[in-house]
């Protein structure tokens, strides 16, 4: 193969400087999760505190829900009242004015069939018309 012994040693010496960095990497990985873990270990009673708060207030919003919404206590202000016709008002009247746009398209649409129809027959009777002259020019010297 041709290997020297000298190529041989440098890759063990290479192989071993990469092992030295590796390790070197992963210990200060492993010294920093380990310092957060302990950080973290110190700070849970302030997070338990702030997750008993949070639970506090989620059960209070679960009881409000399950109590359901009383009707009769909703109040609307004038403001409100009047926001609710308009809308209701601007339903009615853009349902009205496609109705009356469709009515409309409808209404011409028929109007056109009739005009084609009659463009129609009035070819129809041309072409017999044209065929009568030119059968009866055909018949005489």
């Amino acid at each position: 193969m041709g290997w020297t012994v000298e190529a041989l040693h440098q890759m063990i010496e290479d192989a071993r400087a990469d092992a030295e960095r590796s390790h070197t990497r992963l210990r200060q990985d492993y010294d920093s999760v380990e310092g957060r873990v302990t950080a973290l270990e110190l700070g849970s009673p302030a997070h338990a505190l702030a997750l008993q708060r949070l639970e506090g207030k989620l059960n209070a919003v679960e009881d409000q829900l399950r109590g359901g919404v009383q009707v009769s206590a909703l109040r609307f202000t004038p403001a409100m009242l009047v926001a609710i016709v308009a809308v209701c008002l601007a339903v009615v009247s853009s349902a009205l004015w496609l109705k009356t746009g469709v009515d409309e398209i409808a209404s011409q649409m028929h109007y056109q069939a009739h005009l084609i129809d009659g463009i129609q027959r009035m070819q129809n009777l041309n072409q017999v018309e044209i065929e009568k002259l030119l059968s009866t020019r055909g018949t005489q010297p």
